[in-house]
């Protein structure tokens, strides 16, 4: 394991651990078919560059975005900093992601910082506010700095599959079956200050209004 500074590097083992499951996950998101509802499809693929955000739970389904909607951009994910975490930058180098690692509890500043620069040197970035630990379901705040300070949209995203499974992890992770159907809904903010300005007029902080759209206790419309 190589450790640089407070972040752990993958190494040829992470890789060669994690092939096996990036080669099944990519002949499974090969067979799985977006539906984007609304205008889902339009926002996604507007080539300007976002914060994208979903929950933890739905990495595959972010993986698959990534070639569904944008696949000729360049997309960086937020990772943990962890020992665990780097077989999850593994993953994503097979990917064609680059990963970005800090946390809310950890390097969340540097972290901060290292995104608005890869939106500032074209690319897209990628936040579940609710990892790398939870609690589920529940956005926390550093998506939004990130929008504030690199001046760049917000894109909330759920996803509806059909038919799936769920491992007994933290966030009860989505599995989808092969060959089924997810339905993609998005809400799309030109700024941060858009946000809070909505999040406001119903009286919700910025995270508990794109958690509740993220929980479905919302519609893509509000």
């Amino acid at each position: 394991m190589q450790k640089e500074a407070d972040v752990y590097v993958p190494t040829f083992f992470h890789h060669a651990a994690i092939f096996p499951i990036y080669a099944l996950v990519r002949a499974l998101i090969a067979t799985i078919r977006f539906v984007p509802c609304k205008n889902a499809h339009k926002i996604c693929t507007t080539p300007d560059r976002l914060v994208g955000i979903a929950w933890h739970r739905n990495i595959i389904f972010l993986a698959k975005s990534k070639i569904f909607f944008r696949p000729k951009l360049n997309m960086a994910g937020l990772v943990s900093a962890s020992k665990d975490a780097a077989y999850l930058v593994a993953f994503f180098d097979f990917m064609g992601i680059k990963s970005v690692r800090g946390s809310y509890r950890r390097r969340g500043r540097e972290a901060i910082g290292d995104l608005v620069e890869k939106l500032g040197s074209d690319s897209d970035v990628f936040i579940t506010p609710d990892g790398p630990r939870g609690p589920a379901c529940v956005a926390k705040k550093g998506f939004l700095v990130v929008s504030e300070l690199s001046k760049k949209r917000i894109v909330a995203m759920r996803f509806r599959p059909k038919c799936y499974f769920t491992i007994p992890s933290w966030d009860k992770f989505i599995v989808p079956l092969p060959f089924s159907k997810i339905f993609v809904e998005v809400m799309n903010f030109n700024s941060a200050s858009e946000l809070e300005e909505k999040a406001a007029k119903v009286g919700k902080t910025p995270e508990e209004y794109v958690s509740d759209f993220m929980n479905f206790k919302i519609d893509t419309a509000e």
